[in-house]
């Protein structure tokens, strides 16, 4: 099979079966790596359709409860606070394509934002009630139309998920204000997390993930969707290593163990994860991928130095 990002044929099967070991379902997937670009992929690739139907009812953040429900609040805040230095001067509209339980949007009307849009296939009832000002959109983020053009557009662990992630980013090329950005973050696939504990990799997210990129895949991604990477960083999270470290344990056990998502083994390995994931950021390894994408100007439409930045870039 070609790859889906590049289209190079140069491709090898990495990973057979990796079975679900986070929420015990029956379910597994099969990866290709690509030998040009280095992105994974799902082999054969899951429909859109199918995809939707993968997903147990507890899958939602929005079921989180105790020390994982605090977790993931306090890891929305830090990455707001990050996201907050690429966002629009003045009164910006940010909309967040997936935002499942809308920690990462609460974040951000904590820190006094208040033009916030997020859209999900499924939306819990009871976030209409946590912030007014939020508008929570029930609807499928590849067919949805913003009211007005958007500031900012964030897909926060979600492109990865998508059997057609071109055509998101193409859709929300058109959806953008003159001064707009989309902020993708997803997990980085030649990460040091990912060398390390291989097909037990938290990135996979095995059978969910679809496609799991790299800082090049990425790139050619954004240059076929009609934009130029403004920037792009590697960065560290600690509870990568902590569940990859649980999918390890889990498979040595006989039989998946009670309860899904985060465990108390995972919680237990997070601080132990911390030294590692130090080394993983300095070396440029992390991870996941942030990287902030702007639509490409050409010499009618930017200055007469769009195109040469764009031959730059890509």
């Amino acid at each position: 099979m070609d790859c889906p990002i590049c289209q190079s044929g140069n491709t090898s099967r990495l990973y057979e079966a990796v079975p679900d070991l986070e929420h015990h379902t029956s379910q597994s997937a099969s990866f290709s790596q690509c030998n040009s670009c280095c992105a994974l992929f799902q082999e054969p690739a899951p429909s859109t359709e199918a995809l939707q139907a993968m997903y147990p009812a507890d899958y939602r953040a929005s079921h989180a409860t105790g020390l994982y429900s605090r977790l993931k609040s306090l890891q929305a805040l830090m990455l707001a606070r990050r996201l907050r230095s690429y966002v629009p001067a003045g009164d910006p509209l940010i909309a967040e394509l997936g935002c499942g339980a809308g920690q990462l949007l609460l974040a951000f009307h904590r820190l006094g934002f208040h033009r916030l849009i997020g859209v999900d296939w499924t939306i819990n009832c009871n976030l209409a009630a946590a912030a007014s000002s939020i508008d929570f959109v029930e609807h499928d983020i590849l067919t949805y139309t913003p009211p007005q053009p958007v500031d900012v557009v964030i897909v926060n662990n979600v492109i990865e998920h998508l059997a057609d992630p071109l055509r998101l980013l193409s859709a929300y090329r058109t959806h953008l204000t003159e001064r707009g950005v989309i902020l993708v973050l997803t997990p980085n696939a030649t990460s040091l997390c990912h060398r390390t504990f291989r097909r037990y990799w938290s990135g996979l997210h095995s059978p969910w993930h679809v496609q799991v990129f790299t800082r090049q895949s990425l790139t050619i991604l954004a240059e076929k969707a009609g934009l130029r990477v403004r920037h792009l960083a590697v960065d560290e999270d600690p509870g990568g290593w902590a569940i990859s470290i649980q999918n390890l344990w889990r498979s040595r056990r006989q039989g998946h163990s009670s309860g899904s998502g985060f465990s108390s083994v995972a919680a237990l390995a997070l601080p132990c994860s911390l030294p590692a994931a130090l080394v993983a950021l300095v070396s440029r390894r992390g991870s996941s991928l942030l990287v902030v994408l702007e639509p490409r100007r050409f010499p009618n439409q930017g200055g007469c130095d769009s195109d040469q930045k764009r031959k730059e870039l890509f």
